[in-house]
């Protein structure tokens, strides 16, 4: 039988966070400047501009083709609801919505995914204080 480790009382956590589900160093509690949560951190917000360029580039793409949201919900095999949710942001498609919307905007998977990677980067540059990068034309086909 395994011993169970003692969790710190309530008035001791001051230095520890709640427990996290799957991640269990130091019995199942962070500590508070522990590289492994920077790099959560750093994870969840490169998701997020992943995430954010995505719906741009979607929508700057649309917008170029003159398309309506309906267009290319129909084009694409996918709910309108859908497409102006992942434009905004507020949905985190799978990548075979990404490729049946990259299909409905007459693109590869790989072009919509490298334009999000250009878009990516020039939100990281200007996250990171480094010199603003060309406005990248996404425009182009």
């Amino acid at each position: 039988m395994r011993e169970a480790r003692e969790k710190p009382k309530r008035s001791q956590r001051g230095l520890w966070e709640q427990p996290r589900r799957n991640l269990k160093p130091n019995g199942g509690y962070y500590v508070v400047g522990d590289p492994r949560r920077k790099k959560m951190e750093d994870k969840k917000t490169t998701h997020k501009l992943l995430y954010k360029s995505l719906a741009e580039v979607v929508s700057s793409k649309r917008k170029s083709l003159k398309m309506t949201q309906q267009q290319l919900a129909s084009a694409s095999g996918i709910d309108r609801v859908f497409i102006s949710n992942v434009e905004q942001g507020k949905r985190k498609p799978s990548f075979g919505s990404v490729a049946s919307i990259a299909r409905g905007l007459n693109l590869t998977y790989a072009k919509l995914v490298s334009d999000c990677e250009k878009c990516m980067i020039r939100d990281l540059a200007s996250l990171s204080g480094e010199a603003p990068v060309a406005d990248l034309n996404l425009e182009s086909a």
